[in-house]
């Protein structure tokens, strides 16, 4: 079930005169506003049992990416060449597996994909507010991304990711967040 709606860019490619609005749309810049929104629609599809665990993983996840420590190596990152939705993908995959081994695995497992795409969305705010040029494209393209990398770790198969990044994966949407699959033995 997706996290984020996934609808579609403002501009459609319904007919000649919106093909040009529709690549104008693609490329253009994700507004601050948008990603908030979208953390909002995430939020709100956290079951209750699970909300403090999400809020908690949250909360160190951006203590860290706003940490002085992490301050250099963020803007490194973000300004490294490379595709936006990937750097965007791997880093909050990376944040979230780290945030999952310094809690000795407490993370509940329900919380791992909703609590990384959050701090995806909020890296993509940060990178848009510092003047990086990142899409909503980027932005839903990294969140798939991040949800395939994350599933991977905990051991999904091929079809369990791609039924999760189908049905919305970390995209905002109607319904529960997917739980990434049981630790395999």
């Amino acid at each position: 079930m997706a996290l984020i709606d996934k609808a579609a860019p403002a501009a459609s490619p319904a007919d000649g005169d919106n093909v040009a609005t529709a690549r104008a749309t693609a490329s253009a810049a994700i507004a601050p506003e948008k990603i908030a929104q979208m953390q909002t629609q995430l939020r709100e599809k956290i079951p209750p049992d699970g909300r403090e665990a999400f809020e908690r993983t949250v909360t160190a996840g951006m203590k860290f990416l706003y940490s002085d420590q992490a301050k250099p190596i963020v803007a490194k990152v973000l300004d490294e060449p490379g595709a936006v939705d990937m750097k965007l993908a791997a880093n909050a995959a990376g944040l979230i597996l780290l945030l999952d081994r310094e809690s000795r695995n407490t993370i509940p497992l329900q919380i791992i994909v909703p609590a990384a795409a959050f701090l995806l969305l909020e890296a993509a705010d940060l990178a848009v507010k510092t003047g990086r040029h990142v899409t909503e494209r980027d932005v839903r393209d990294g969140l798939d991304q991040m949800t395939a990398l994350v599933m991977m770790k905990f051991g999904a198969n091929k079809e369990q990711i791609m039924q999760a990044i189908a049905g919305g994966g970390a995209s905002p949407g109607p319904a529960q967040p997917p739980a990434p699959p049981a630790m395999q033995a």
